[in-house]
């Protein structure tokens, strides 16, 4: 490269207040938001054919009743708040109108939400919360951030509440993560997922390298505190819960010890040697990350308010 190029850098993820469409609150009163959809008649005006082709009885049509079967055509009429309302009050819809919310980050945002609500937790009916939550993820700033720093946001894909995420192919321990880039290069992976009843559960932060990571020292000292400082900032009136770092070990160390297994079964003997290596740095590495996830600054682990889910301990933080 000539010295006169300037290097350009792809950061992979979305830019934080990129993606923020306009979602708007119901009544208490109505369980499902599409129920509080107005002028439906006026906005299917010329559609009438186009729901015959999809409907079995167009004659007996009712827009309360059949909306799921409709593609997304039909729908060219509603907003982005209302085709969400729509969506959210279905347990599927046409596939023109999933491919929308799988494809475009505004609309599938909204359902990772919705998703992650009901994976940790069970949450339904509750499309104010995704409101809030949509709005404050949407927004999120990390407070100050040094320079040369800067932050995506990306989740995992389909309804995962872990594994490899959308745009990155990072593996996250949580439903969304925030990817911390240093001078355009992913350096640190912040995991989470937003529960009902305005919880919020902080399941990984971790270093993309092992090594080479003298970037740290241009963060606040304590780091673990300084990410839970922006969640209780950007997420306000939410209860933060922060994972057990032995937990989390023991969860990394059967996932190897079941690909050990596979490997042995099939005699892939250099998998065997690589995967016996990685589970012995795990053990060694545990006493670290329970220290680690322990040390939340001026926070405090509240040893009498703990989530377990999915075998997962996670303690409601407290500040003091």
């Amino acid at each position: 490269m000539s010295k006169y190029t300037k290097e350009v850098i792809f950061m992979v993820g979305i830019e934080l207040g990129q993606v923020k469409g306009c979602l708007r609150k119901v009544s208490p009163r109505w369980k499902e938001p599409i129920y509080a959809l107005r002028n439906i008649s006026k906005k299917l005006a010329g559609k009438r054919e186009l729901i015959a082709d999809h409907l079995c009885d167009p004659e007996d049509f009712q827009f309360w009743r059949n909306f799921y079967q409709l593609p997304l055509e039909v729908f060219e009429h509603f907003t982005f708040d209302e085709l969400c309302k729509i969506e959210y009050s279905s347990g599927y819809m046409h596939t023109t109108v999933e491919d929308l919310f799988k494809c475009d980050d505004r609309y599938n945002l909204v359902r990772k939400i919705q998703s992650s609500m009901w994976l940790y937790g069970g949450g339904r009916n509750v499309w104010n919360e995704v409101v809030d939550a949509y709005d404050h993820l949407t927004e999120f700033v990390f407070r100050g951030l040094p320079k040369d720093f800067s932050v995506r946001l990306d989740f995992t894909t389909g309804y995962n509440e872990y594994g490899y995420s959308k745009h990155s192919r990072t593996f996250l321990d949580g439903i969304f993560g925030f990817l911390v880039h240093y001078k355009g290069t992913h350096v640190m992976t912040i995991g989470f997922s937003i529960m009902n009843d305005r919880r919020i559960l902080i399941q990984q932060v971790q270093m993309k390298n092992k090594k080479g990571n003298r970037f740290l020292y241009r963060l606040p000292k304590n780091r673990l505190e300084y990410i839970v400082d922006n969640f209780r900032d950007n997420f306000s009136g939410y209860d933060l819960y922060i994972v057990d770092g032995g937990d989390l070990s023991d969860r990394n160390a059967q996932s190897y010890k079941r690909r050990l297994e596979c490997a042995k079964g099939n005699g892939f003997i250099h998998e065997i040697f690589e995967t016996e290596k990685i589970i012995e740095y795990v053990k060694k590495d545990r006493e670290r990350l329970v220290i680690f996830y322990s040390d939340v600054g001026r926070h405090v682990r509240d040893h009498n308010n703990i989530l377990t889910i999915n075998k997962f301990r996670y303690y409601k933080l407290i500040l003091q």
